[in-house]
C-alpha cells in the first residue's frame, strides 16, 4: 500500500468532465509509443455500446484517464492510461459522423474528432496508426489488409449498430455523451513516473502481456522526441516479423531471452522480469537502447525465417514474404524448417535462431548450416518413427548451440561434428534413435497413418527430379495391400 501512495502523489490536477467535452476541448490527444497496442475486441465494444444505451438519460461514470500535458502544445495531452477507451470512443464518433453524412444531417461531429487541419485529433503512434487514419478518412471498405485489424472490426461493429439510427436518436446519444457520460481526468506531473503508474494501473482490466511490459520498459528509457523515430526504425519491424501478433511477439522474446541467458527454465510469466534483469542497465546508458533494439530486430527476423511466422493460408513460408537476398542466403534451409513446421514442431526454433545468426556472421558456411538443419530434421523423424519420447528433448534446444560451441572449441572440430558428438556421446538417451537394428525394425512396423502426409511427402519427393507433392496440401494414401495383411 505504501508503494501506491508514493506513486499517486505524482498525479495532479484531477478534473471531472464528460468524455465528449474532453475530446472537444483538446487540440491533440497522443497515444505514446510505450503503450500497449490497441486490444479491445468486439465484445468490449458491444459492452460499451450497451452501457451507453442504458444510460442515455442518467449519469454514468465512464472511467479515469491519466494524461501528461504536451510540452509543445498547451492544449495537447499524452495518454498514460485509458487509451483503449479513448480510441474506442473515437471510433464510435467517426462512425456517428459517417452515419450523419449518410443522413445528410446538419449535426456537426467532425470538429470533435479532427484538428483545424482536418487531421485526426487522436494520434496513434503504433502499428495501428495507419488503420486508424484510414477509418478517419473514410477508407473503410473491407479488404485483405484491413479485415484482421481490430480497429476496423470495431468501427464496422459501431457502423452496424448505427445502421437503423435516425437523426433524432443520434442527437439523443450525442447529448448524453456531452452531459451524462462522465470521466475523471488526472494529469501526471512527472513523466519519469509514467512507467510505474502505467504498470500499476494495468494490473487490472485486460492483463498486460509480458511483451507489452517490455515495450513499455524500452520506450520509457528513450527520450520522447526520439520515440517515434526509434519505433519506426526497430520496433515496427519486430512486430511485423512476429506477425503483428502480441502472443507471437511474446513467444519470440521468450526464445530470444532463453538464448541470451542460456536458460531453458524461463517461462512466459517471468519474461519481463528476466528482460529487466538482462537489459535494464543497458537501456539507461547513452544510445545503448539502440543496440538492444537492433539485436532484437535481427533475431526477430531469424524467428520469422525459421518458419514460425508463416503464411496462414498454406501454413508454410512462401516466396512472396522473402527478399531476394534472403532467398539466396537462406533458401536452401526452408525445406527443413517446413518439415518441422508441418509436424507442429516449434521447439527447435530457438536453436535455429542461434544457428542462423552463427551462419549470418560467417562462422559456418552454407553447406555446413544445411547439414545442421538436415541433421535436426532427420533426428526428429527417426524419433517419431521409433516413437521415442524423452522429458529433456524439448528443453535441450535452448542450450544446444552453446553446448555445441563448447565441444567445437574443446575438440577443435567442425560444427556439424560437434553437433553429432553432443547427440550421440553426451546424450545417452539419444543413442537409441540411431541404432541400426532398432530403426530397421521400427520402420517396418511404423504406423505411417499416425505420422501423416508430412512424412510421406519427403519420401515420395526423394525419388523424383522435381517435387511432386507440395507442402501445405493434404494427400490420401492409396492401399496397395490390405491394412490387415491376414485378410
Amino acid at each position: 500500500m505504501v508503494t501506491n501512495i508514493i506513486e499517486w502523489r505524482f498525479i495532479m490536477y484531477p478534473k471531472q468532465t464528460t468524455i465528449l467535452e474532453f475530446i472537444k476541448s483538446k487540440n491533440q490527444i497522443t497515444i505514446p509509443i510505450y503503450q500497449r497496442n490497441y486490444s479491445w475486441d468486439e465484445s468490449d465494444c458491444k459492452q460499451m455500446w450497451e452501457d451507453l444505451q442504458e444510460n442515455l438519460n442518467k449519469k454514468y461514470f465512464f472511467g479515469t484517464l491519466i494524461c501528461r500535458k504536451q510540452n509543445s502544445d498547451k492544449n495537447g495531452v499524452r495518454v498514460v492510461d485509458g487509451q483503449q477507451r479513448i480510441t474506442t470512443f473515437s471510433l464510435l464518433l467517426i462512425a456517428i459522423n459517417k452515419k450523419l453524412n449518410d443522413l445528410q444531417s446538419s449535426i456537426e461531429v467532425r470538429n470533435c474528432i479532427s484538428t483545424e487541419n482536418n487531421e485526426p485529433k487522436l494520434e496513434q503512434v503504433d502499428s495501428h496508426r495507419e488503420y486508424f487514419r484510414d477509418v478517419f478518412y473514410g477508407k473503410t471498405e473491407k479488404n485483405e489488409k484491413n479485415e484482421k485489424s481490430q480497429i476496423f472490426k470495431n468501427f464496422w461493429l459501431f457502423e452496424k449498430k448505427l445502421q437503423n439510427a435516425t437523426e433524432a436518436s443520434i442527437q439523443k446519444l450525442l447529448n448524453s455523451l456531452e452531459k451524462n457520460i462522465e470521466i475523471i481526468i488526472m494529469y501526471l506531473e512527472n513523466e519519469d513516473k509514467a512507467q510505474i503508474i502505467y504498470e500499476k494501473l494495468n494490473a487490472t482490466g485486460k492483463t498486460l502481456l509480458e511483451s507489452d511490459k517490455i515495450r513499455n520498459n524500452i520506450f520509457m528509457s528513450i527520450p520522447p522526441d526520439k520515440q517515434t523515430e526509434i519505433f519506426n526504425k526497430y520496433w515496427k519491424t519486430i512486430e511485423e516479423n512476429t506477425n503483428n501478433d502480441s502472443k507471437d511477439l511474446n513467444d519470440f522474446i521468450l526464445k530470444f531471452l532463453s538464448l541470451k541467458t542460456n536458460d531453458s527454465r524461463i517461462v512466459s510469466s517471468n519474461t519481463f522480469k528476466v528482460f529487466k534483469k538482462v537489459f535494464s542497465k543497458r537501456l539507461h546508458e547513452d544510445e545503448e537502447y539502440e543496440k538492444v533494439l537492433s539485436e532484437l530486430k535481427k533475431f526477430s527476423r531469424y524467428y520469422f525465417l525459421s518458419g514460425y511466422n508463416h503464411d496462414e493460408k498454406d501454413n508454410i513460408l512462401t516466396d512472396n514474404i522473402l527478399t531476394d537476398k534472403e532467398k539466396s542466403t537462406y533458401g536452401k534451409f526452408f525445406e527443413h524448417f517446413e518439415f518441422l513446421l508441418e509436424n507442429s514442431q516449434t521447439t527447435q526454433i530457438t536453436y535455429f535462431m542461434a544457428v542462423l545468426d552463427y551462419y549470418t556472421e560467417k562462422k559456418i558456411n552454407k553447406d555446413e548450416a544445411k547439414q545442421v538443419f538436415d541433421f535436426i530434421k532427420r533426428y526428429y523423424a527417426t524419433r517419431q518413427i521409433q516413437h521415442i519420447n524423452h522429458q529433456g528433448y524439448n528443453k535441450m534446444y535452448t542450450t544446444l548451440h552453446s553446448d555445441v560451441i563448447k565441444i567445437k572449441q574443446d575438440e577443435n572440430c567442425k560444427y556439424i561434428e560437434a553437433l553429432c558428438f553432443y547427440f550421440f556421446e553426451k546424450l545417452t538417451w539419444a543413442k537409441s534413435a540411431v541404432r541400426k537394428n532398432d530403426f530397421e525394425n521400427s520402420i517396418i512396423y511404423a504406423n505411417f497413418y499416425r505420422l501423416g502426409h508430412q512424412f510421406m511427402r519427403p519420401l515420395a519427393n526423394a525419388f523424383q527430379k522435381d517435387a511432386v507433392l507440395k507442402p501445405g496440401i493434404s494427400y490420401h494414401i492409396e492401399h496397395i495391400m490390405p491394412i490387415d495383411i491376414s485378410k
